[in-house]
């Protein structure tokens, strides 16, 4: 996630190309949320005091991943409507043949990643793991977007360029809402059996 967002907006800025510095934008998300992934994972395998319920670990885990995700779109929409109605003093450009190969090489690794989380998450039954193998699914479709915006403004449209800022910024904000949904389903779930457990002791007292 670190190399593909250092890429994606080094050739964005220097080419111009809307596309990649978006999808670069939603790489550097991706680098904080597997951060997330990675102590979430971490805090519920503790032992002794600095140990919280895998639950709770996961519920919260799951909420900052949304809030990442759904902050992160919104950017990015909003930067590509300024794109496309002239809000923004940049000027859209023709991205060169390059970009559309960083695209494509950005596509591929995403469906990499995307095919080893989600089978290390099916093995370990992880649902922290398996809401980021389908972050990883909706970064492939980002790319795939890029991609298309990029190749579109190569064929002489160049606003489907920032178009493809609107695109990418769908599909972040729908696997935001979808990751946040399961993580609200799990807390609520959690409190239900937090408060099963304590009524079951005082009767038992």
């Amino acid at each position: 996630d670190t190399v593909l967002a250092a890429v994606k907006l080094g050739v964005g800025s220097a080419t111009g190309s809307h596309a990649l510095i978006s999808d670069g934008l939603h790489s550097c998300a991706d680098i904080f949320s597997s951060l997330v992934v990675l102590f979430g994972s971490v805090l519920s395998r503790r032992s002794g005091k600095g140990r919280i319920s895998p639950e709770k670990a996961e519920s919260a885990s799951l909420f900052i991943l949304s809030f990442l995700l759904g902050t992160t779109g919104l950017f990015i929409g909003i930067t590509g409507l300024s794109e496309i109605f002239g809000f923004s003093d940049c000027e859209v450009r023709t991205p060169p043949t390059y970009a559309l190969c960083v695209s494509l090489f950005a596509l591929a690794t995403k469906e990499l990643m995307f095919f080893v989380t989600m089978k290390t998450a099916k093995r370990e039954n992880d649902d922290i793991l398996l809401a980021n193998a389908w972050h990883h699914q909706s970064d492939a479709l980002s790319c795939l977007g890029s991609f298309g915006g990029i190749l579109m403004a190569r064929l002489g449209f160049p606003k489907f360029d920032p178009i493809a800022s609107i695109v990418i910024c769908i599909f972040i904000m729908k696997t935001a809402v979808g990751i946040f949904s399961k993580a609200a389903s799990r807390s609520a779930k959690s409190e239900k059996q937090e408060a099963e457990r304590v009524q079951n002791k005082q009767n038992y007292h």
